[in-house]
C-alpha cells in the first residue's frame, strides 16, 4: 500500500501544474469582485417626465474570473435601484453571518 502512495505522491508532484489548470477548467468557481468605482450625476431635468434633480449612480465592478481575466462590469442605476442592491449585498451578509455562526 505504502509503495502505491509514493507513486501517487511521485506522479502529482512531477504532473502538479498541469493536473491543477485541468481541474481549474473543469472545476465549479465563481467571479470574484476585487473593486469597486462609482460616480453619481444629476440629472437636472428632464424634458420627457419633467422631474429634476434625479440621481444617477454609474458603477464599474472589477471582476477576477476564474481563468484569471479582469473584467469590468458597467451599470447604471437610479436612486431606487441602488436601495435594492444595497438591501440584496446586506441579505447575503446576514445569510453568510448566519451560516459561519451555525458552524461554530
Amino acid at each position: 500500500m505504502g509503495e502505491n502512495i509514493d507513486v501517487i505522491i511521485s506522479f502529482y508532484n512531477q504532473h502538479q501544474e498541469t493536473i491543477l489548470n485541468h481541474i481549474r477548467k473543469i472545476g465549479i468557481s465563481f467571479s470574484q469582485i476585487i473593486g469597486v468605482d462609482w460616480r453619481i450625476d444629476y440629472s437636472i431635468r428632464s424634458k420627457t417626465t419633467g422631474k429634476e434633480n434625479v440621481p444617477m449612480f454609474f458603477v464599474s465592478l472589477k471582476v477576477l474570473e476564474p481563468n484569471e481575466k479582469v473584467n469590468n462590469i458597467n451599470f447604471i442605476a437610479n436612486l431606487e435601484e441602488m436601495h435594492d442592491l444595497l438591501a440584496k449585498v446586506r441579505d447575503a451578509v446576514k445569510q453568510v453571518e448566519r451560516v459561519l455562526n451555525t458552524e461554530n
